[in-house]
């Protein structure tokens, strides 16, 4: 394997989804996988943080039944499950961009 594979691969797998792309010179690509990833994980973000406010609501009114409550609407609600799919398209996203990063630098 050259140095331009092994350097191009480093930048995709340690710095994220784009970065072995931008190395190789394809920018538009680069910026294509950059924004969705970073899409992704801004939303991610957004809902972790909602989903820790609720919980901090229930927990500063030291009531213990009504925090096993705000815990119980958090994970019966439609948030529940955006936390895991972001992770899962991220993964996905990151991973599709690492053997694209192999093809293009052959």
């Amino acid at each position: 394997m050259n140095r331009k594979i092994c350097t191009a691969l480093t930048c995709s797998v340690f710095i994220g989804p784009g970065a072995g792309h931008y190395y190789l010179g394809l920018k538009r690509r680069a910026l294509l996988f950059a924004l969705i990833s970073s899409i992704v994980m801004v939303v991610w973000l957004g809902v972790a943080i909602y989903q820790a406010s609720l919980l901090l609501d229930g927990a500063i009114t030291q009531n213990v039944s009504m925090f096993s409550q705000h815990l119980t609407q958090i994970s019966m609600r439609n948030e529940g499950f955006i936390l895991p799919v972001c992770l899962a398209v991220f993964l996905i996203i990151w991973l599709w961009a690492i053997i694209e990063t192999y093809q293009k630098s052959r």
